[in-house]
């Protein structure tokens, strides 16, 4: 939540008023905007003159902050008021606004003239979802089973995730939501229906029960180095760290000795190296005659079979 002042009045209709807050009016509500993506608003920016200007000289100052970017090369297409700047401004184009921000600030004679996305004005802030939940949301409306309505339903304290489509017991409804807070997960939710213009309506109250809240944002391990002396990363399980390849090294002495009378059984060279003569070389595994192999003997070590070029 931000916190920062707001003067409303600049931006009344004409003949409209403010109702003075109640007793204890609610002072803040979360919504979660659905998986629906929002509008592309890339080519509109904030202007914010410093010192500050008053916000009843607006065509004054929108006259000299459209010259001056007109002037600078940045065709501006719209202006209008903005309760967080001099005014919020359209380009012609998300070019042409980048450009003026990665150009600004600007100086103005005593006037500074800064330009800053329209989304990173003085309400923006990040926000974090710290748990996913599972509510279990008892007597929930059985009109209202229709995953668009509990998105909407849920949307008021997180963010939608999973609705588990149990039909086997509709007393209840199990829903996983991301929340920014668990304080913020009402007790009794209160879903209203308009049914009238004169505003006659229904309300169903339902009971939520927190059946799960798993905290979000768990790091993994830093990455492993490679092995030393370009050591194989993932070696046979029976094999020292190097792996296969630090075999193949030690074998090379004896490597006429363990060449395989019959290449026909040798496997796919996918992890083939050049021999000391520059010849490939592939490691087979054993070779089980009886076509299977008994599950008391240990896995041997590869064996280095030499294969001629031909």
């Amino acid at each position: 939540m931000a916190n920062y002042p707001c003067d409303p009045r600049p931006h009344l209709p004409p003949g409209a008023d403010i109702v003075p807050h109640y007793a204890h009016p609610r002072r803040r509500a979360f919504h979660v905007f659905t998986n629906t993506p929002l509008l592309n608003c890339d080519d509109w920016a904030i202007v914010v003159l410093e010192p500050e200007s008053d916000p009843a000289q607006l065509v004054g100052d929108a006259a000299l902050i459209r010259g001056f970017l007109n002037n600078q090369g940045h065709h501006v297409r719209q202006m209008t008021r903005s309760a967080m700047g001099a005014a919020l401004v359209q380009f012609s184009n998300t070019c042409s606004r980048d450009a003026a921000i990665d150009r600004s600030p600007f100086f103005i004679g005593d006037s500074i003239l800064r330009v800053i996305p329209q989304n990173r004005g003085l309400n923006h802030r990040n926000c974090t979802f710290t748990h996913d939940v599972w509510l279990m949301m008892v007597n929930y409306p059985q009109e209202a089973w229709h995953v668009e309505k509990i998105k909407e339903c849920v949307s008021e304290f997180g963010k939608f995730l999973v609705w588990n489509r149990d039909g086997s017991n509709r007393a209840r409804l199990l829903v996983k939501v991301s929340v920014p807070d668990l304080l913020e997960v009402p007790i009794s939710l209160v879903l209203c229906q308009n049914t009238s213009d004169e505003g006659h309506g229904h309300s169903w109250t339902v009971v939520n029960y927190i059946l799960q809240a798993k905290l979000i944002g768990g790091l993994g391990g830093d990455e492993d180095p490679l092995p030393p002396d370009g050591g194989n990363p993932h070696p046979l399980p029976d094999l020292p760290f190097g792996g296969i390849w630090d075999d193949m090294i030690h074998d090379n002495n004896n490597l006429h000795e363990n060449v395989a009378p019959n290449l026909g059984n040798a496997a796919p060279g996918g992890n083939a190296a050049p021999a000391a003569d520059g010849e490939p070389m592939v490691h087979t595994p054993p070779q089980d005659t009886q076509g299977s192999v008994q599950s008391n003997q240990d896995i041997q070590p590869a064996t280095a079979v030499k294969i001629k070029n031909t």
